[in-house]
């Protein structure tokens, strides 16, 4: 996409070179974007944080938090109980191990189906 940060790769953890910075646009609009899903989700059900998190360095992660939650006080949430926003900390490792954990939750979780055969 155009303005995406390239490059990043594990730029930006510990021990690593710093990342570039992203360009302001990006930011911009990623948490104009972002924002207004937190509060289209909310305004069908309630929960108590969105968790912004993923492959990109954390001063980026810092930055397009920091953004989302300007983001959200600008948009007329009167009525909602809108989420906080809050940092992963998982980072890098999130697909995998949201991937990791698919087999467990189908295994030992129960699942909505079981519920409405209940009835």
């Amino acid at each position: 996409t155009a303005g995406f940060p390239i490059g990043w790769g594990a730029r930006g953890g510990p021990g690593g070179p710093p990342p570039p910075p992203p360009p302001h646009d990006w930011i911009t609009s990623a948490s104009q974007a972002l924002a207004y899903a937190i509060v289209a989700a909310s305004s069908v059900i309630d929960f108590e944080a969105a968790v912004i998190d993923g492959w990109m360095p954390l001063a980026v992660r810092r930055r397009l938090v920091g953004a989302v939650i300007e983001a959200i006080g600008r948009i007329d949430g009167e009525g909602l109980r809108l989420p906080g926003v809050r940092e992963g900390t998982v980072g890098i490792h999130a697909r995998a191990l949201g991937g990791a954990s698919l087999p467990l939750s189908e295994r030992f979780l129960i699942s909505s189906t079981t519920i409405s055969r209940s009835f």
